[in-house]
């Protein structure tokens, strides 16, 4: 049964994959327009680019006990420089505000929503990621570096950089320093008063 917790990384990427990376948006698919059209808008306000995303159908209860909940994968990078710094702090604002702005566009959007296992859509159907890069697309090696929510919990990591190179792959590891339900991170964004629309 080891194998198990290789199969929901292996059908990720298979949905990335199929459905689009970088800049191979699928026009003409209603989800697909969705992330496209918020993205653009995203892009233009914060300077965050869209890497990768993904979209799947409907999932059934099996589906869903096997493999998670994920109606979207959305993962950004913001470009830095290196040394630059982001705490904690300004990563989870920058992420609720995503997530919440994404969750509105999608709700609001019908032609989505036959296709959701759920309406409203909430944070726990999305896999969100977001990178920090510094100007040779290596991950900051100061303060927050990347960090995720899936399955309701938002993980952030740093990357200690051993011996830094101006080419990817850097020899360095990431480690989580702090992990939070999106709920959690919802109420502190609200008391920081820190919560944007994108």
């Amino acid at each position: 049964m080891e194998f198990m917790k290789y199969i929901k990384p292996l059908l990720l990427f298979h949905l990335i994959f199929l459905f689009g990376c970088s800049h191979n948006h699928s026009e003409g698919y209603p989800r697909g327009n969705l992330i496209k059209r918020f993205s653009q808008r995203l892009e233009e306000k914060t300077g965050a680019v869209l890497y990768c995303y993904a979209s799947g159908p409907r999932q059934t209860e099996d589906e869903i006990k096997r493999y998670g909940k994920e109606s979207y994968v959305l993962s950004y990078y913001f470009k830095k420089k290196q040394g630059d710094h982001v705490s904690l702090d300004e990563a989870r604002c920058l992420l609720v505000s995503i997530v919440e702005s994404f969750l509105k566009e999608v709700n609001a959007d019908k032609t989505v929503h036959e296709d959701l296992n759920v309406y409203p859509l909430t944070a726990d159907w999305l896999d969100v990621s977001i990178y920090f890069k510094d100007e040779n697309m290596i991950n900051l090696g100061d303060g927050i570096a990347w960090y995720s929510l899936w399955d309701n919990k938002i993980k952030y990591r740093t990357f200690k950089i051993h011996e830094y190179s101006p080419t990817y792959p850097v020899n360095g590891e990431h480690t989580v320093i702090h992990t939070e339900t999106y709920d959690e991170a919802l109420k502190i964004v609200k008391e920081q008063n820190c919560l944007k629309d994108y």
